[in-house]
């Protein structure tokens, strides 16, 4: 699926890798819940009896079947409703024993008889026990039994939706302060500044192995992986790639870009969300797919509904330079590109509006890693 982004401006989701805890490989268990916890298409439901005595407590998990790396995550959202009023913890814990749960404990809102949406930021939570979120155990959801008799009343709480979130999901594209300059160098032209002048980085998506792969081996990251960002302004989208490459800029096949190293990009404006579950077209819908052919310093080609847009207008520079890479310079290159806004027929973006996008990084030897792996045909559609 593309997934999303939202233009300060807004992206839709790179069409999203978040985590969605239905579809992942897992089992749901519990703790002082007399009545075990019921899974039924996708939707928890735990019955808590009333009890002798009172009970402050109680809480189920998600336990995964592998650890999950989610060293990414911004933010754990689900919805849920219960009989009786009720205040919720979410907490992950990691292989070691580390936890990070929310610095305030408890959800500031209460649940209802109606759904509600519950979402906790990894900005308002504090790390325990030297909490590693590269490998993530389980999910653990709490529930404040204080705040109702459970003597005298029992509770059936219903939780959905259920999902983990990282900044390929959904992001803003910030409006740079600066003018950004295009020439294959990343530094503060890329970010903005506040109102208090304090310098904010970029947002990324990161592209590895194992879990953007597509095609070809499982490599390291120092050997094989990108980050990319957006950036907008009245004429153009600004797009950044910094690739680590072993060997960067390879491949001799001009007319097959994709073949060599190259950073392919998938745009599609005017979506509704709805639509990244259809099969909706992306070229004849006014998207646009974008190869820069790093083997050609970063030279577009530019695909639409009606051909191969021989005049894109489109500004790139790229340079090959060495790149972080977990803390480390390893050799690569970065590619920054200006899209004009006019390559867009008819869209008129507006603050808040959505775009959706896919990125693919090939490398020369034919592994491929895309932003969205599960969307098989990202050229042909928004959808899965």
């Amino acid at each position: 699926m593309y997934k999303r982004v939202v233009l300060l401006f807004s992206f839709l989701s790179a069409w999203a890798y978040g985590l969605d805890v239905a579809e992942s490989s897992g089992r749901w268990s519990g703790k002082n819940i007399e009545q075990p916890v019921k899974m039924d298409s996708f939707q928890i439901r735990f019955v808590q009896p009333r009890t002798e005595e009172k009970k402050k407590f109680a809480d189920f998990r998600y336990v995964f079947q592998k650890a999950v790396d989610l060293s990414d995550f911004t933010t754990i959202s689900f919805e849920a409703k219960s009989t009786i009023p009720v205040k919720l913890q979410v907490a992950l814990h990691s292989k070691d024993g580390g936890v990070i749960l929310p610095k305030s404990q408890w959800s500031v809102a209460k649940t209802g008889t109606s759904w509600k949406k519950f979402e906790f930021r990894r900005e308002d939570s504090a790390e325990r026990k030297n909490f590693d979120s590269s490998k993530v155990s389980f999910i653990r959801i709490g529930v404040a039994l204080w705040c109702y008799d459970t003597v005298k009343n029992d509770c059936e709480l219903e939780i959905r939706n259920l999902r983990i979130s990282t900044p390929a999901d959904e992001f803003l594209i910030p409006k740079p302060t600066a003018q950004t300059v295009i020439d294959g160098v990343f530094r503060k032209d890329w970010g903005y500044e506040n109102n208090l002048y304090f310098w904010t980085p970029p947002v990324m998506t990161t592209l590895s192995a194992p879990q953007n792969l597509v095609k070809g081996k499982v490599k390291a990251k120092k050997d094989f992986s990108g980050r990319f960002s957006f950036m907008y302004d009245e004429n153009n989208l600004y797009f950044l790639g910094l690739v680590a490459d072993s060997s960067p800029c390879s491949g001799t096949n001009p007319t097959e870009p994709w073949c060599n190293d190259s950073i392919e990009l998938f745009l599609a404006p005017k979506l509704r969300i709805s639509d990244l579950k259809s099969r909706k077209s992306l070229k004849k819908n006014g998207g646009i797919q974008i190869i820069f052919d790093c083997s050609n310093g970063g030279k577009p080609v530019v695909l639409r509904d009606s051909g191969v847009c021989d005049d894109s207008g489109i500004r790139y520079a790229l340079k090959k330079t060495s790149v972080d890479a977990d803390g480390k310079p390893v050799p690569g290159y970065v590619l920054e590109a200006a899209v004009p806004r006019a390559l867009f027929q008819s869209w008129k973006p507006k603050r808040g509006e959505f775009i959706a996008y896919c990125i693919n990084l090939n490398n020369e030897d034919g592994t491929s890693l895309r932003s969205s792996p599960s969307a098989d045909q990202p050229h042909a559609s928004v959808a899965d």
